[in-house]
């Protein structure tokens, strides 16, 4: 098979040596004189990013290439000649061997892990550190993704480095931290952007064209968890503080999904209103932090929350390469089953390029809080099982319906706007979809998933 027309394309940049982008393009069929004979690109949303390649040096003229010195900064794309994606800012950690040369690449955050330090703030959010550290290490404010935090702490203490740092505050609010190619991101798994590609599996690996391996999905309802509770003793005051997150503050889990699809048979109990569905979905953990404030049992509540419910359900799927897909992106999926069908957020990508061979190796997981769902529209009602007055179940009055903009089934099983009919329990009764006019009308009222 010949993948003729694909290469890495490198660049150097704060640098006055080089001539222009060094082009090395795939030794394939077509390209027998191609001096790249493999390339790995490893994209994560915790960890540093590294780019593996593998070159022909037979002439050990790449050895005095000046984009492969030690500590060299770059800006590296791949894909087709028409087709690249966009300009990563890398830097060379080191190269080994003579033919084949080995060139070892990692992202931009590794400048960030080079001086340990020590240091201390006091009264401020980890936002505001995070902003900081940014703008010392020449991220100003255009090349900053930054959300704010909520709990501001008497003191935040910096043994390490800056991107050590970094990483530390982002796990316990629940974020991520990475540089990117638009700069310094500190912020919660992005769950609501824009899906970059859908893709549909069609039954088997060969008839399935972008989708090269089957999906394989795990699903574990017994771990699911929802609710955490976190109590601590305010270190001025001594007294007792707590917080919880999770069902209890109205956030839907995928558990509550799932178990809403269930018969009656399966959730309903004589003995309870909510039936075997709460046995399911609500498990509660409980943790005691020590002395902290009320705002940072508050913060350590929700991050341990979402942090367990983003990586709850998890598939691992080979695709065809594409520049423009990787790690840190939202994914859709068309799948056979309606429950895993939707979107899919990316935090491991795993690009591999060689001869005959371009694809991608993809971890996902699915969004369990309640707001990915574009296949089924079943909003869990907090009355379960109700019943009238005759023994039936409620009947909602058709004039009580709110109408809310949402995506649901169109044509041909495709994503496409809708309006969902609610009852005032939270329960969808009807869906329709949405007139041309109405979506042209009303695009600023649908979901950004």
């Amino acid at each position: 098979m010949s993948l003729g027309g694909i290469g890495v394309w490198i660049d150097t940049y704060q640098s006055d040596e080089g001539d222009g982008p060094l082009e090395l393009l795939l030794r394939d069929d077509s390209n027998p004189d191609g001096r790249l004979l493999s390339f790995e690109f490893d994209d994560r949303d915790v960890k540093v990013d590294k780019a593996t390649l593998f070159l022909r040096n037979s002439d050990m003229l790449l050895h005095d290439e000046p984009a492969f010195a030690r500590g060299q900064k770059l800006l590296v794309t791949w894909g087709r000649r028409q087709f690249m994606g966009k300009p990563r800012r890398m830097v060379v950690k080191k190269t080994e061997g003579t033919d084949p040369l080995k060139v070892v690449l990692l992202d931009e955050a590794v400048l960030l892990d080079k001086a340990p330090k020590k240091r201390i703030w006091y009264n401020c959010t980890d936002s505001d550190v995070a902003r900081e550290i940014a703008e010392e290490n020449g991220y100003t404010s255009f090349l900053q993704d930054i959300v704010d935090t909520k709990a501001v702490r008497r003191s935040i203490t910096q043994r390490g480095s800056d991107a050590r740092m970094l990483r530390m505050l982002a796990h316990r609010n629940g974020f991520v931290f990475f540089v990117g190619a638009d700069g310094l991101h500190f912020h919660p798994r992005n769950m609501e952007q824009e899906p970059t590609r859908w893709y549909t599996w069609r039954g088997t690996a060969q008839d399935n064209g972008e989708i090269l391996s089957m999906p394989q999905i795990t699903a574990n309802l017994a771990a699911d968890i929802a609710k955490v509770s976190v109590r601590a003793r305010d270190p001025l005051t001594h007294e007792l503080v707590e917080a919880e997150y999770g069902v209890a503050s109205g956030v839907e889990t995928l558990g509550d999904y799932l178990a809403s699809l269930g018969n009656d048979e399966e959730i309903g109990d004589p003995d309870s209103l909510e039936g075997r569905r709460q046995a399911r979905v609500t498990r509660t953990t409980e943790i005691n932090a020590g002395y902290a404030t009320q705002a940072e049992v508050e913060a350590q509540a929700e991050a341990l929350y979402r942090t367990t419910a983003q990586g709850r359900y998890k598939m691992t799927v080979t695709i065809r390469g594409n520049p423009e897909v990787g790690a840190k992106q939202l994914l859709g999926f068309n799948l056979p089953t309606e429950t895993f069908s939707g979107l899919w957020y990316v935090p491991h990508a795993v690009t591999k390029i060689a001869a005959g061979n371009y694809t991608i190796e993809l971890e996902c997981m699915k969004d369990a809080l309640g707001k990915l769902f574009t296949k089924k529209l079943r909003p869990v009602s907090k009355k379960k099982n109700q019943k009238n007055d005759d023994g039936g179940d409620s009947a909602p009055d058709e004039s009580s319906l709110h109408k809310v903009a949402t995506i649901i089934l169109g044509q041909d099983d495709q994503p496409t706007e809708g309006w969902a009919f609610v009852d005032p329990n939270g329960k969808t009764q009807r869906v329709q979809e949405m007139t041309s006019a109405e979506r042209a009308q009303h695009a600023d009222l649908l979901p950004a998933d």
